[in-house]
């Protein structure tokens, strides 16, 4: 019996079984999220994101993994509007490394062009983030002091798990938005609070066809 179905699971797509993982994450390991306040849109999760920063009155640090056109960026520099505050943009630009489900590798591409947005606190990183990593922790020195957001919205497992252990580096507390949570991004904390020892609290959630969990809002705690 045991080994038929060893069998049969060794048969199913792995994308199809990765998934069905994340689900059993949100009903076991992040069980709590599904006691977290429920926000209409993502705009009003970011919202609440911005107003635990401090709003316009407090610099902050913003940092974004997948940018694509940047509605997301324009948004938080819009409403973040201290003139200390800094935003940073993480981004191949030449779209997804890897297939995202239905969606084939190369797509969300702009033909390697970072968004033309006309705030000079906004600055891009374009590249992997395993190659762009070094500049973004140099361009993180000294900020210290002030509120971190971090959106995660690179889709994927790899490239989530990765920013998420670059941010760990920093080793202070920070408030985190994920854009596409169940799925990738539900395993990609699930490994990362594992293997690093850190700890999630969510703070809010906007759902998907009224059920599963789009956008996330937490405060990710380092384990150090």
């Amino acid at each position: 019996m045991r080994n038929a179905l060893k069998n049969l699971l060794s048969r199913l797509p792995a994308e199809g079984l990765e998934r069905a993982l994340a689900y059993a994450m949100l009903r076991q390991t992040f069980a709590d999220l599904a006691r977290s306040p429920h926000f209409p849109a993502r705009e009003a999760l970011w919202e609440e994101a911005a107003r635990r920063l401090g709003g316009s009155d407090t610099p902050v640090t913003v940092v974004e993994f997948g940018v694509h056109e940047g509605a997301s960026l324009r948004w938080f520099a819009q409403r973040l509007a201290h003139p200390g505050s800094r935003f940073i943009g993480l981004d191949t630009f030449t779209g997804l490394p890897e297939a995202w489900g239905a969606m084939p590798a190369g797509t969300f591409d702009t033909q390697g062009r970072a968004p033309v947005i006309d705030d000079a606190r906004i600055s891009f990183l374009p590249g992997l983030f395993q190659d762009t990593a070094p500049a973004l922790l140099e361009a993180l020195r000294g900020s210290e002091e002030r509120p971190l957001l971090v959106h995660y919205d690179a889709d994927l497992y790899a490239s989530t798990l990765f920013a998420l252990a670059l941010i760990d580096r920093l080793g202070r507390p920070y408030l985190a938005v994920f854009d596409e949570f169940t799925g990738h991004e539900t395993r990609a904390l699930r490994n990362y609070t594992q293997g690093w020892r850190a700890e999630a609290s969510f703070l809010g959630r906007v759902l998907w066809r009224e059920r599963w969990p789009a956008q996330v809002l937490c405060r990710v705690t380092p384990g150090r």
